[in-house]
């Protein structure tokens, strides 16, 4: 199979108005390069042939630069599966000439270096004006078939011979020998010598009394010329065979009937394919096209089973049951998260009130504990003190003057169970009993002073002791008092938070509740097993958003089985006539493990899994099979024809040669043609003979009187003339009969054994016209090429007489078939360059134009260069890539 060559970039930094071009192609085989007029696109179009199948001539480069300006281009591409890249540079002459032009270059294939000769060699050969001639085609010269019809002319169809123009010279001989039917006849044909023998027959019943003896000899002369005309034609006879035997015996030496013979044998082996082979041939397109379709919904199958294994794959061990349930609701999975999100946010909300909570708690123990631990030791310092915060309002107020003591004293005495006050009343009392004592001592009494005496000492020592308990207080005493202080509010305010936040935690836990009963209800309805949603509560929505993309995955795949079932049966009934004819179909399994059900069709269509082909490798072999069966069987055939035109070409057309070649051999005809030419040696001295015994009669007719001489000379002149007469018309219808045959056999020819680019051309015509055949011309005038006739419902006319649209359709579909031609000789798809080529067809012609132009594009990357919205938009809605001349910024 031919590899195609497809431009990838094309930059010109500098060649004329397509200077500093980088234009991107787009990945398609049908690109326009859509801009207005001079704006750069015939530029790119000889830029990217120079890169091709340069150099060219001098000439054409000072259309795209000034004299000694240098011009550059670059091509990026690939060449099957091969980069490619392309690069030259040229300095533009001073002068016009026809003259190649070389400049620097460079080019590469699959990163191997290579001239431009192996360049040219690896592109299949040809050169630069070959190139321009058929695969770049500007529009004025669309309509100019001139340099393409070399390959279809009568010539060319015929081997070099011309059968009509032979066929008009037998005719002519004809009219030559039988004379023109009105008119004054020509001098020495059949009428003239009839009109001869008219005036000898007026004379000749002037004469009278001929003696039997001039009626003798004049029998006799008949009779000699009667046998005479029978040697004579005898020896035509004989000639005629002996030519016969001589082409079949040149044919069989030069090997001809050999070659015939054994491309009857090969075609003889050859099977014939079916109608349905045929059939399925000529839809080699649309097949191919089912082959695409196939392949892009197996890759899409596959696809699909790829994510609904990797779905499946995300699903939670314990929540795969769910998977195969009604599809889940978006609404209602939606509703759920939403449930979740609640539930969360109140748990977190919980979560956040319950742990100020504990750490409330905690803090109030620790307050609790610290403030018990400093009252305890507040009490056992200062067991009879004051009151820690007045002590601390003391120890503010102080200011080390007695009156602020005794307040002090006062306030401490206040505040200790009326200390002070007990001290104060001892010392009274002291000081009471001391006055009795001395009464009582004075009086006399000692027993009665004693006593007194004792209660006085007493009291004084406690006075002593409540006045120590009454001392100013100290730093460490205050800072004790403060710690104290400090540690009770801590706990109080510790206390008093805790209820707060108990009560905050109270309606925290109410929320969620409500919440979790909430999103318990929605996973429920979802069909969501209590026991799954009580074990992954808040993430049971995550859970359950893997299934349903669980179960999306798998409806896309039930969806993309059935497109692969239904192309593929599409695809099978193609086939299902010729499969017979074809190889072993490929196969492949019926199904995947882990995929879910297909459905009804899909699975009738695993049913029939091994029929013919699973997948495009098997289609595309049965097609490549039935493709290779017509075309080698359609081959053979042509070589077969082929080779018995030669044969009958080498014969001169014979048909007693051709005869001599099918159920001849060459030693028989040795053995013919010897006795062949005996026989007309014996005939011609016999003929001789004859000739001798007129001219013998004739004088002794010349010896008898006047009148009967005269008789007999017009008589022999008349049997001369009535010979003559009788030889012109055989030899003259022989001619017409003959002119007649090779012209009906050679039109039949034409009509029905087109060459296979004629047949080609008419494929591509009739996809757009109402045209009915393509032909061979038989009447062209040598001194024009217009070697072509197009029949229609209106007529069949030559090529020169259709208008300018016409010849365009004719002579584009003619180039797009040479081209296909050539590039099946060259085993390489050049791109093809039309510039504006549709601009002759009217808008239903060009739309179904466009549709070759687009199938064409499948074999050839095809640049459509136009000016015209139009044309552009037909082509973009037909598939093809629009690049904007020049490109945008």
């Amino acid at each position: 199979m031919s590899e195609i060559l497809s431009v990838e970039r094309l930059e010109t930094p500098s060649w004329g108005r397509a200077s500093g071009f980088d234009l991107a192609l787009p990945d398609r085989r049908f690109v326009v390069l859509y801009g207005p007029n001079e704006s750069g696109k015939t530029s790119l179009a000889s830029a990217l042939s120079w890169l091709i199948a340069g150099p060219g001539s001098a000439s054409l480069l000072q259309r795209f630069g000034r004299p000694g300006d240098e011009i550059a281009a670059r091509l990026r591409g690939r060449l099957g599966a091969d980069a490619v890249t392309i690069e030259t540079r040229v300095t533009v002459p001073q002068a016009a000439s026809k003259r190649m032009v070389s400049g620097k270059f460079s080019a590469s294939i699959a990163e191997v270096a290579l001239g431009r000769s192996e360049l040219t060699a690896r592109l299949g050969g040809g050169d630069f004006d070959g190139y321009q001639r058929l695969y770049w085609v500007e529009a004025l010269d669309i309509a100019d078939g001139s340099d393409l019809q070399e390959s279809v002319s009568v010539q060319a169809m015929f081997g070099g011979v011309n059968p009509f123009d032979q066929s008009s010279a037998l005719s002519s001989a004809a009219r030559e020998l039988l004379g023109a039917s009105r008119g004054r006849a020509a001098e020495g044909s059949s009428r003239d010598l009839l009109g001869q023998i008219g005036s000898i027959d007026t004379e000749l019943r002037g004469l009278a009394g001929a003696r039997d003896e001039w009626a003798r000899i004049e029998a006799d002369i008949e009779d000699e010329n009667d046998e005479r005309r029978a040697i004579e034609r005898r020896l035509g006879e004989l000639g005629s065979e002996l030519r016969s035997a001589r082409r079949a015996a040149r044919a069989f030496s030069e090997g001809v009937v050999e070659r015939r013979n054994r491309l009857r044998a090969d075609l003889a082996s050859i099977a014939a394919p079916t109608d349905d082979e045929r059939e399925l041939h000529g839809r080699t397109t649309q097949v191919q096209a089912d082959i695409g379709r196939l392949a892009a919904a197996q890759s899409g199958a596959s696809q699909a089973q790829t994510g609904y294994d990797a779905a499946l794959g995300a699903v939670h061990g314990d929540w795969r049951s769910m998977v195969p349930n009604a599809p889940l609701g978006n609404t209602a999975v939606e509703a759920a998260k939403l449930a979740a999100a609640h539930l969360v946010e109140a748990m977190r909300e919980q979560g956040s009130a319950e742990a100020a909570l504990q750490g409330a708690i905690a803090g109030y123990q620790q307050w609790r504990v610290e403030a018990e631990q400093l009252r305890s030791e507040w009490e056992q310092e200062y067991p009879h003190g004051s009151a820690p915060d007045r002590v601390i309002k003391a120890a503010s107020r102080q200011s080390g003057s007695g009156s602020s003591r005794a307040a002090v004293i006062g306030d401490s005495a206040r505040s200790r169970w009326s200390r002070l006050a007990g001290a104060v009343g001892s010392l009274v009392g002291t000081a009471c009993t001391v006055a009795v004592a001395v009464m009582l001592s004075l009086q006399g009494d000692w027993r009665i002073a004693a006593v007194g005496a004792v209660g006085a000492v007493v009291l004084v020592l406690t006075m002593l002791l409540a006045w120590r308990s009454l001392r100013p207080p100290d730093d460490e005493m205050v800072r004790l008092a403060e710690r104290r202080v400090a540690a009770e509010k801590q706990r109080d305010a510790a206390q008093e938070q805790r209820g707060v936040l108990e009560a905050d935690s109270k309606t925290k836990r109410s929320l969620t509740d409500g919440r979790r009963h909430e999103h318990t209800a929605r996973l429920i309805a979802l069909g969501v097993p209590p026991g799954l949603i009580s074990r992954f509560e808040s993430d049971a929505v995550a859970h359950l958003e893997t299934v349903r993309n669980a179960q999306a995955a798998g409806e896309l795949l039930v969806q993309r089985r059935r497109t692969e079932a239904v192309q593929l049966s599409t695809l099978r009934s193609h086939f299902a006539e010729a499969a017979s004819a074809s190889p072993p179909a490929m196969s492949m399994p019926a199904g995947t493990a882990g995929s879910p059900p297909v459905g009804d069709e899909a699975g009738a269509h695993q049913s029939a899994s091994h029929q013919l082909f699973e997948d495009t490798a098997g289609a595309e072999v049965l097609l490549q099979a039935v493709c290779d069966r017509v075309d080698s069987y359609d081959r053979a055939v042509i070589q077969a024809q082929q080779a018995q035109d030669d044969l009958g070409r080498a014969v001169e057309f014979d048909g007693t040669a051709l005869e001599h070649t099918s159920h001849s051999n060459p030693a028989a005809l040795s053995m013919l043609i010897e006795g062949l030419e005996r026989d007309i040696e014996i005939l011609k001295a016999e003929f001789e003979q004859r000739g001798q015994n007129i001219a013998s009669l004739t004088a002794d007719a010349r010896a008898l009187e006047s009148p009967q001489r005269s008789s007999a000379l017009m008589s022999l002149r008349r049997s001369e003339l009535m010979s003559q007469v009788e030889s012109h018309v055989v030899s003259g219808l022989g001619h017409h009969v003959a002119a007649r045959l090779l012209t009906d056999v050679a039109e039949r020819h034409r009509k029905t054994r087109q060459p296979a680019l004629l047949e080609r051309t008419k494929q591509i015509v009739v996809e757009v016209a109402d045209w009915t055949n393509v032909t061979v011309n038989p009447h062209a005038p040598t001194d024009r090429t217009d070697n072509l006739l197009v029949d229609s419902p209106r007529g069949e006319h030559s090529a020169h007489r259709l208008s300018f649209g016409a010849q365009s359709l004719l002579y584009l579909a003619l180039r797009i078939a040479t081209v296909e031609d050539q590039s099946a000789a060259r085993g390489v798809r050049l791109p093809l360059i039309f510039d504006d080529v549709l601009v002759g067809l009217d808008d239903a012609r060009a739309q179904r134009c466009v549709g070759v132009l687009t199938e064409c594009a499948q074999r050839h990357q095809l640049i459509l260069l136009t000016c015209h919205r139009g044309t552009a938009e037909r082509a973009e809605a037909a598939g093809a890539a629009v690049v904007a001349v020049p490109p945008e910024a």
